[in-house]
């Protein structure tokens, strides 16, 4: 498999979770959900450089600036926001990639064939 192919969820809307999950496993990347990026299994089932996914649930439960750590952290490849209140300096595909939420599924879709075809 490609550098980076597997998508890591800490998306705490179930809703949108499934959505993802179900449209990159269609396009045959490995996906897996978690709740705590700091679980012991995660880091046994880590490949090179995979993709963070994290929506609002997410960051609003999470420590005031771990968004900024999961950026440095240079174990992801891509950390990939969904959002329904993008900030305004937000760069469409920067590092974080923000995506607004009624069009994440398509838009990841996209930039997976992109990362890793293109």
């Amino acid at each position: 498999m490609a550098k980076g192919g597997l998508f890591v969820l800490n998306i705490g809307e179930a809703g949108l979770r499934s959505i993802l999950a179900a449209r990159l496993s269609l396009i045959g990347r490995d996906v897996i959900s978690v709740f705590d990026l700091a679980d012991a299994a995660l880091s046994r089932l880590m490949r090179d450089h995979p993709i963070l996914l994290l929506d609002d649930a997410t960051l609003e439960r999470l420590p005031e600036r771990a968004l900024d750590r999961f950026v440095a952290d240079e174990r992801w490849l891509h950390v990939v926001v969904v959002s329904r209140r993008l900030p305004d300096d937000a760069e469409d595909c920067g590092r974080p990639c923000f995506l607004p939420r009624g069009e994440a599924p398509a838009r990841l879709i996209a930039l997976a064939e992109a990362w890793f075809t293109g």
